[in-house]
């Protein structure tokens, strides 16, 4: 079985383990957690334009993961940073591993979840200086290399026991280091990540994973490229946009701060609710998991269905 050429500091798990907060430790529901790694949160109901900034972020990811690089991925609520991974493991469904980190994630579950994505899993009472250096070790005796997406990261640093959980973004480059070129770890959040951990840049624990980790900002899809990305739509779907209707969904998906193209997806995803007679049948052939371009043939012999800018304000205000 392959090693690492690295040596592994134990003095560090230990002081970075040995930890444990007064009082009960809070812990998400690993079964839940678990269950959810399969694919991103929502589906990919349309197709999405590989507008610049998007073309350059999956560039980033496929760098990173060739050079086996650190890379954080930042931007707003919305700017597309779920749909940039789905992507990538859509076009590298082989050894990548997605999941989404939830609120007040402890690094113990993190630890799990990285396990048992690659097919490993510890005793309850496993410590976490035990778990890391075994999650090494299989790691690298693994053939290939794995690739893990880590998405909404900043839940790592809202534990409310501890405030600042600066330890399980340290733990992540700990263990991408030690794990040699079998692990590579991309890591998706909002600006507040950033900010939190520019705030504690002067935390020893942290100063490595901050200097080592890339990072590509994702600003959201420019107009140009959404008006592509409805044009799109309405031919895939049979629909067509009033001029003041498509105004308003493109100054939807522009405004990244205000949820951007993911609260343009679910305000357009309502209207089809309400007007389209076949998108349910749609929905459920993309949960289970037919391609796009094949669950578009209920739609095909559907007369064209006018979307207005009323009908588009009524499913914001819902």
């Amino acid at each position: 079985m392959p090693t690492s050429t690295n040596s592994i500091d134990e003095s560090y798990v230990e002081s970075t383990t040995s930890y444990e907060d007064a009082g009960e430790r809070r812990h998400v529901d690993t079964a839940q957690f678990y269950s959810s790694t399969s694919k991103p949160d929502g589906l990919p109901l349309f197709e999405i334009i590989a507008y610049q900034n998007f073309k350059y972020a999956l560039g980033c990811m496929v760098n990173a993961a060739s050079y086996h690089k650190l890379l954080r991925i930042m931007g707003h609520p919305g700017s597309g940073k779920t749909r940039l991974l789905a992507t990538y493991k859509e076009k590298n469904p082989v050894n990548t591993h997605y999941f989404k980190i939830p609120r007040a994630c402890d690094t113990r579950t993190l630890l799990n979840q990285i396990g048992a994505n690659v097919g490993l899993f510890f005793a309850k009472t496993a410590r976490e200086a035990t778990i890391k250096l075994e999650l090494i070790e299989y790691l690298n005796g693994l053939e290939h290399q794995h690739i893990f997406l880590l998405d909404e990261a900043d839940g790592l640093l809202s534990n409310r026991r501890r405030i600042e959980n600066i330890n399980a973004l340290e733990d992540i480059r700990f263990i991408h280091d030690h794990a040699g070129m079998h692990a590579t770890f991309i890591i998706a959040a909002p600006y507040e990540l950033e900010n939190r951990i520019k705030k504690s840049r002067e935390d020893i624990s942290n100063s490595q994973f901050y200097r080592r980790c890339d990072k590509c900002n994702l600003t959201g899809m420019p107009q140009e490229d959404a008006l592509k990305y409805y044009a799109k739509i309405s031919q895939d779907f049979h629909v067509a946009f009033d001029d003041d209707g498509l105004t308003l969904l493109t100054q939807k998906i522009a405004a990244t701060a205000q949820g951007g193209l993911g609260a343009a997806n679910q305000m357009l995803e309502r209207c089809f609710v309400a007007k389209l007679p076949h998108w349910k049948e749609y929905y459920h052939q993309i949960e289970l998991g037919t391609p796009r371009e094949t669950a578009l043939h209920v739609f095909e012999n559907n007369d064209t269905v006018y979307l207005s800018r009323d009908i588009i304000s009524n499913a914001m205000d819902n």
